[in-house]
């Protein structure tokens, strides 16, 4: 009895000093927590990331226009192809776009003088931008920052680049829903008073 009871509490030391498998059970408890922190990651990075894109390609537009002279729908339809292209590697189509050249007077009434729109398709190598008509019409008054409404002489002139962006997740683990994701930059013509856009606006006047 003796023998048996000393047994039994040998195997107990045994089993209680025994740590096989200890690690596989301790990396199956944590797993799950990893896997979501890694998740996480991946689509918070993402999402950045995009919205650094739609920056970028807010600031190529107005940026591409406002170093011409003069512009036309050819011309403005190649741009918006230039912003579609920006966006890689993400796919242009959840991408759309709005151009406008707006006046500021001497009293600093900002109107739009022309403003065109694009939606887009594809991705990769085969972006292509359809030219819309905008929702803002010429003569419209608009909102200005009133940093930019102050100029050396009057009128003066500002291009606007509007983008907008649906984003979707991935993997939508964490981020479920779409994000709407938007921006918008002016620049100054550089080479002139302002861009002239052919068969729109023919002088800055």
């Amino acid at each position: 009895m003796h023998n048996k009871a000393a047994g039994a509490v040998y195997q107990a030391s045994r089993l209680e000093q025994d740590e096989t498998g200890l690690a596989a059970v301790e990396f199956a408890l944590i797993l799950p927590i990893m896997l979501v922190l890694l998740l996480g990651m991946i689509e918070i990075t993402s999402g950045f990331s995009t919205n650094r894109k739609v920056t970028m390609a807010t600031r190529s537009l107005s940026d591409l226009v406002s170093q011409g002279t003069t512009t036309n729908d050819t011309d403005i339809q190649a741009v918006f192809v230039v912003g579609g292209y920006v966006l890689q590697p993400y796919a242009a189509a959840p991408l759309t776009a709005t151009i406008s050249q707006i006046r500021i007077d001497a009293n600093k009434n900002a109107t739009v003088v022309w403003s065109k729109s694009a939606t887009f398709s594809g991705t990769g190598q085969s972006v292509a931008a359809t030219v819309t008509k905008s929702a803002y019409t010429a003569g419209q008054s608009i909102t200005v920052p009133v940093a930019l409404q102050t100029a050396p002489s009057y009128p003066t002139f500002l291009i606007r680049s509007e983008v907008k962006y649906t984003y979707t997740p991935t993997i939508g683990y964490l981020i479920k829903d779409s994000i709407q994701m938007s921006q918008d930059t002016y620049t100054r013509p550089r080479q002139s008073g302002c861009v002239v856009y052919t068969g729109i606006y023919p002088t800055c006047t």
